[in-house]
């Protein structure tokens, strides 16, 4: 991979973690204590772990790492029930002495060409800034949503649910990541991470930025039913009084469910705790939790973008899911930094049969920039909304409303983890 003028990609290793760190620190304005910097090194994927390192003096000390980045493997869920292998990217950091020379440029190449080289087909992320991303082609695919809670809401009722077991303890990677990994493998909605390594399965359980100094350890809430584990929620409690008394405030880290019956048990539990006054979590789309509310309204719901995506590999992407109604028309997709991705592509799916996709010198029916396709990959985002938007150029009459029939997913997706 070329870097810029005095650079050089290298790949690096746990012994240079302190150099990681504080590559971090800097481009994050973050201080980290004893223990925060352990479940850094501890959850960080070290065996993907990529960085621009200076290489001459007039950019800096010689070997100081400019930029740092790493991926978590996974297998990420898609319309239909299928998987797609996937890149996380993660810890992205640039020093800011090194900002505006191509720095994060080259290591976004860099991850691209080696994500595909493994065989991934997407790379996913949460982005701290919106403004980056989008220019590397990736597309918000999944929404982020804030909710209170409060204390012991109104659920609907759903049958079954009452007869759940559920279990409080305090949190363990060692003891629970096992229960985490099984309740990702049973999740159907798309964009639900399926598959997770050790260090992922770690960053579930952490907390290394200290958001919750004041607060106990974290705990863990596990459901589960007669076929293991159905849901788990991962909180730290904060003790709070108020002129009234005890008001309390719960924070879910992570959590999962693979049903309304599990969903519900969860948070009767996790919602209803003496001395508190108030239950935070993060939902997705039309996520079962905010059906099962009495009052939605109520809950203060917070929206912002969620997990974004963008496709590596057009063919294993849109062959990896199924569509929901018949498709047979021309694509062209517009990939400036993967040329392998650029030009007309002709889909053809049906109930019956799987998706195929092959290149093709046709005219093309539609066509639009890779970042509206990995937008529209998972079915969040329509293609006749990316079309009303000017992502999408309609060639053909008639195709764009075709295209988003197809493209539908009876799941709004939803990412439950954060990486």
């Amino acid at each position: 991979m070329t870097a810029p003028a005095g650079y050089r990609v290298v790949s690096f290793d746990e012994t240079r973690a302190d150099e990681m760190l504080s590559a971090f620190t800097w481009g994050f304005a973050q201080r980290l204590d004893d223990s925060g910097r352990e479940e850094i090194r501890a959850m960080f994927p070290w065996e993907r772990a990529r960085g621009v390192e200076v290489a001459d003096s007039s950019r800096g000390r010689v070997g100081m790492l400019a930029g740092v980045r790493s991926s978590h493997a996974m297998e990420l869920r898609v319309p239909g029930g299928g998987t797609l292998p996937a890149a996380g990217l993660t810890w992205v950091s640039v020093h800011p002495s090194h900002r505006r020379r191509g720095v994060l440029s080259t290591m976004m190449r860099d991850h691209f060409a080696r994500a595909r080289a493994r065989g991934q087909a997407v790379s996913v992320l949460y982005a701290a800034e919106t403004a980056i991303y989008g220019r590397f082609g990736y597309g918000a695919a999944t929404p982020h949503r804030k909710i209170d809670l409060g204390r012991a809401p109104r659920l609907r009722e759903v049958p079954g649910s009452e007869a759940l077991a559920v279990r409080l303890e305090s949190a363990d990677v060692a003891v629970h990541g096992d229960a985490v990994r099984a309740v990702q493998r049973r999740l159907t909605r798309p964009g639900s991470p399926v598959e997770l390594g050790d260090t992922m399965v770690h960053e579930v359980f952490s907390d290394p930025l200290g958001s919750y100094r004041d607060a106990e350890q974290t705990r863990i809430a596990i459901v589960e039913d007669f076929d293991g584990p159905a849901a788990f929620a991962v909180f730290r409690r904060t003790m709070q009084w108020g002129e009234t008394g005890a008001a309390g405030r719960v924070d879910v880290h992570a959590w999962g469910a693979v049903d309304a019956r599990a969903t519900r048990r969860l948070f009767e539990a996790v919602a209803d705790m003496d001395l508190m006054a108030s239950c935070h979590v993060v939902v997705g789309g039309d996520e079962t939790l905010l059906g099962l509310l009495d009052d939605v309204r109520g809950v203060g719901l917070k929206e912002r973008d969620g997990m974004w995506l963008r496709v590596l590999d057009v063919e294993a992407a849109l062959t990896g899911r199924t569509y929901a109604t018949d498709i047979d028309l021309v694509i062209g997709i517009t990939d400036a930094l993967l040329p392998t991705n650029d030009g007309a592509w002709r889909l053809t799916a049906s109930a019956d049969n799987p998706a195929r996709i092959e290149r093709t010198d046709a005219s093309c029916d539609i066509r639009m920039d890779v970042s509206a396709l990995s937008t529209a990959l998972l079915g969040g985002t329509s293609l006749s909304a990316l079309h009303a938007v000017a992502r999408v150029e309609e060639c053909t009459r008639g195709a764009v409303r075709r295209a988003s029939r197809a493209f539908r997913s009876d799941q709004h997706p939803s990412c439950n983890l954060m990486f």
